[in-house]
Formats: C-alpha cells, sequence, structure tokens
C-alpha cells in the first residue's frame, strides 16, 4: 500500500468530510450547504471519538484498540502519534477495514516516561476521508525496582519494610492484591533514590505460604508496568542458650528467643506439656529450669506468629559433669614469677571454684567461676603449689595442681649480643655476651648461665655482672630457628630471659 498522508488542516477536512458525506449517503452531487450529520461529525453521538479509540499499556508495547464503522465505504484506517497534544502527530501505520467489531494496532519501543497521544482517521477507496479523532492520551512509565529491605525474599513477620525506587513519577500504588482491589497509596519522595516503605503482609496458614507485593508509580494519571515481588514465609524461631555451649553448667537458664514475628510463646520439658502452660508475650529471652538430671534433656517451645499460625521446635542440651577441665598460672613454662599477684587461667563449665595452698582446701571458700582471677602470693618466696576444684548444678570435678616459684629477690639478667631476631652463620663460634644485676641493698649475684637451646640445658657462663658466654655453633643444613636463654642466680633465687634467633646453614668455599 502507498504511504498514505493524514490531513489536519481545518480546510480540508472540511472538503474532505464532503467528499466521504457523499460517499457515505450516495448522493451524485456534494450538496450546496452540507449538514455534516453523520456519524463521524463531532456534534453528533459523541463524534469526538467516533471510533471509540482506546490505548493500554504493556511493557514496552502499547495496544491501540477501536471500534470499526461499516456501510460507510470505509476502506482503511490511518493512525498517528506524537508527543504533543496539539501538534507533530506523524502516522505510524495502517489496518484495512474488515467489517463491525474491534481491530486493532501494536504501537511497539514505546520511550518510558513520556506522554504518547494516538489519533485514528478512516479513508474510502478513492482517497476520501473523515475527521480526525480527538487525541488519546497513553504513558508508559518503567515499572519500580522493588526489592526487600535488607535484601533477600525470606520473611519471619509480617512486618516487613519495602525498598521501592522510581525512575519517575510522583506516588505510588501498593497491594498485595494483582488487581489492586485494596492498595495503599504512597507519595514518592525522590525519583532515582531508594525509598523504604513499611508494608503489612496479609495472614498465612503456614511456611509454605508465597505473599506477594505488587507496586507500580504514577505520574499524573499515567501508570507504569507492575513490580511483583514474590516472598517466601519463614517463621522458623530457633531458641538457643546463652554462647551456645556444647553442655551446660547450670539448670537456671536464661533462652535466648528470635522474636520476630512472634507475638506469644511458652516452653515445657514435653511436647505434650506444652499444652499445659501458659502464654507469654514475645521477648528475647524467657526463664527455664532444666529437671535435676545429668542425662540430655529437651526443651519444647512453641511460638505464636504475626502470620496467624504457631510453630513448635525444640533444643537438645546436654549437662556438664566437668569431666574435662583446665588450671594453670599465668606464667612461663619455667613457672617462675617475681609477681606477687599472679593470674590464675580456668577452663571449665562451672558455676563456682574454689583455689587454696592445702589439698583440703581449709579455709578455701567457694566463689563463683571466671576465666581469670587473681591469687595473691604473699611475702613467702620459694615454690608454691596451689589446688583448684570446679563444680556446677550437676557435679564436681576433680582436684587440679599447678605451682609457681615465687622469687622475691628482684634480679634482672640481659643478652647484648646477639640481638632479637639475628641470623647467625652456623658451624662457627660465637661470644655471646650480657649482662645482670641485682636491686642494691640486697644479696649480688651468684652465676650466670647460658642455654643455647640445643637440649643442653644451662651452661655456665664467664663473669656475673659483664658475662660472656662461647657458643660453638653447630653446622645446620637449612635455615634453623632457635631459642636462647640467660639465667642469673643471687641467694637462691633466679631470674630469666630469652630471645629468638636464626642459625643459617653453613656456606662452602669453594
Amino acid at each position: 500500500m502507498a504511504t498514505r498522508r493524514i490531513i489536519v488542516t481545518f480546510t480540508v477536512l472540511g472538503l474532505g468530510m464532503i467528499g466521504l458525506l457523499a460517499v457515505l449517503t450516495g448522493c451524485e452531487s456534494t450538496p450546496a450547504e452540507p449538514e455534516f450529520q453523520n456519524v463521524f461529525d463531532l456534534d453528533v453521538n459523541g463524534g469526538a471519538n467516533p471510533f471509540e479509540l482506546t490505548a493500554s499499556v504493556s511493557g514496552s508495547t502499547i495496544l491501540l484498540s477501536w471500534t470499526q464503522r461499516d456501510g460507510y465505504g470505509i476502506s482503511f484506517y490511518e493512525l498517528s502519534h506524537s508527543f504533543n497534544f496539539f501538534s507533530d502527530f506523524l502516522p505510524i501505520g495502517s489496518v484495512d477495514h474488515t467489517g463491525t467489531g474491534p481491530s486493532s494496532f501494536i504501537y511497539e519501543n514505546a520511550e518510558p516516561t513520556r506522554t504518547h497521544y494516538f489519533r485514528i482517521q478512516a479513508f474510502d477507496n478513492v482517497g476520501n476521508f473523515t475527521r480526525v479523532s480527538e487525541q488519546v492520551p497513553v504513558s508508559r512509565v518503567t515499572p519500580p525496582l522493588l526489592a526487600l529491605a535488607g535484601g533477600g525474599t525470606a520473611v519471619a513477620s509480617r512486618q516487613i519494610t519495602l525498598s521501592v525506587t522510581v525512575s519517575s513519577g510522583d506516588s505510588l500504588r501498593i497491594s498485595h492484591d494483582p488487581d489492586f482491589a485494596e492498595e495503599v497509596r504512597v507519595a514518592v519522595v525522590e525519583p532515582g533514590q531508594p525509598q523504604t516503605i513499611p508494608w503489612t503482609l496479609p495472614a498465612a496458614e503456614d511456611n509454605d505460604a508465597a505473599p506477594r507485593v505488587h507496586v507500580l508509580a504514577m505520574t499524573g494519571s499515567a501508570l507504569s508496568d507492575t513490580a511483583k515481588l514474590t516472598l517466601n514465609v519463614d517463621f522458623s524461631p530457633d531458641f538457643s542458650v546463652p554462647g551456645n555451649p556444647n553442655a551446660l553448667a547450670t539448670r537456671n537458664l536464661d533462652l535466648v528467643i528470635p522474636v520476630t514475628g512472634v507475638v506469644e510463646m511458652r516452653f515445657a520439658d514435653s511436647e505434650e506439656n506444652l499444652a499445659l502452660q501458659a502464654w507469654a508475650p514475645a521477648d528475647t529471652t524467657a526463664p527455664f529450669e532444666l529437671a535435676d538430671s545429668a542425662n540430655p534433656q529437651t526443651i519444647w517451645g512453641e511460638f505464636a506468629g504475626d502470620f496467624g499460625f504457631n510453630v513448635i521446635t525444640s533444643l537438645e542440651v546436654t549437662p556438664d559433669l566437668l569431666d574435662q577441665v583446665g588450671f594453670a598460672f599465668d606464667v612461663g613454662d619455667d613457672h617462675l614469677t617475681d609477681e606477687s599477684l599472679i593470674t590464675v587461667l580456668a577452663d571449665a563449665a562451672a558455676t563456682e571454684m574454689r583455689i587454696s595452698e592445702s589439698l583440703n582446701f581449709a579455709g578455701a571458700a567457694w566463689i563463683p567461676y571466671a576465666e581469670e582471677v587473681k591469687v595473691f602470693l604473699g611475702a613467702v618466696p620459694g615454690r608454691r603449689d596451689f589446688y583448684c576444684q570446679f563444680r556446677n548444678d550437676w557435679a564436681q570435678s576433680d582436684i587440679l595442681t599447678d605451682y609457681v616459684i615465687y622469687l622475691t629477690q628482684p634480679l634482672e639478667v640481659a643478652i647484648s649480643a646477639p640481638a632479637e631476631g639475628d641470623t647467625i652463620p652456623s658451624g662457627l663460634s660465637l661470644l655471646v655476651r650480657g649482662t645482670s644485676i641485682a636491686a642494691a641493698g640486697t644479696a649480688v649475684v651468684d652465676s650466670v648461665k647460658f642455654d643455647a637451646g640445643d637440649g643442653e640445658g644451662f651452661l655456665l657462663a664467664d663473669g656475673t655482672e659483664n658475662w660472656t658466654f662461647n657458643w660453638s655453633i653447630p653446622a645446620v643444613a637449612e635455615e634453623t630457628a632457635r631459642v636462647i636463654r640467660a639465667r642469673a642466680w643471687a641467694d637462691g633465687d633466679s631470674v630469666t630471659t630469652s630471645l629468638s634467633v636464626t642459625l643459617q646453614p653453613e656456606v662452602e668455599i669453594e
């Protein structure tokens, strides 16, 4: 079909209507004063849109639909489009007349966020034409970006927060109904920026439910495509005990509760007994007392959720019988200390502990368990043996022991050369140098010994205040880390220092 030109000026339209009137009424000549009394006139039968042209949006396409008018000699329909209401209409296609009933045309790749105007005009087979119909506006607005604030799709509560971003628009329509029979309208704060909106989901029967949220944007009266978010209900409040220990020290627990979506809750020692318990309001913690039994036990919990259904879950706990405990002083491997207040390191699932220098714990009271406890050594020097015992609501531990060598003689000893982290050639001799000193007014340093970390132990060095040791370094095949030590004695007390060095393989000279 040849390209057809749409006539839009009033004068030409008038002439065209005269011609078509002649065709439609069967007249052989044009009346001197045409009355324009036909279905296409603006003042007859709502003639501004005689073809009942409508436009609807679906994605990036716009469907134009109209009613065909039979009996008037119409051959085809020409459609035009513009972004302006009054002007700049351009042809977009033609559709042949097929008789009465509906007809349609698809306008593809519609530019989003703009209003489109469409018109229709009918032609007969010799070029006569009708009036141009009144403009039909329609807008295609891109759908909002819709997500759950915080991400994901699983929800434990009806009370959620949506994150909505629109490219353009002045308001949002939100509904759980795809037909928006029930909806809430929210003003757009700033197009292009995420906007958080609180939302209440409908009730659900169980965790298999998949509620949906539908959102579309409005620009004036123009609607965007609908964004849809499908969620899945996951109301599974798995409660726990503080710290999630493998075994418990006490019968009296403060259960930790994930309260999202929880309306009421109750707990029992069996599933059957849940129905006998009173409901309590949702809280982050709940007190619970275990049975006086050293056997594993199960705690049952029932939670009423705001979706409208209940969930029953359980937690198995095990009493700790204190067969794995630890007790040690926070001193070096040599057990030496010159501090009168030292730290005990404890490791037990206990509620109480006691520490004493007496095996029968004479006069030692039980104190609350702590992982670190301070012990005062007083003024008595030498080796000090201590005993420790733990207990909880189920058991009492065996007695553990550890010792310290308490040095009341203030001494200092140092290694001057080599220095910490030095790399030393192996297979050679090295003169190790150092110093030692005793506090003024106390006993003098008796001796200094050196330990090369080779298993030979401490060997006597030359001198005390400024001492030396001739170290014959053994040859090594690869780099080897060593810890070397020096120890000074004064009147039976001693003090030790250490540093780390690396022995380098012996260099072969060709």
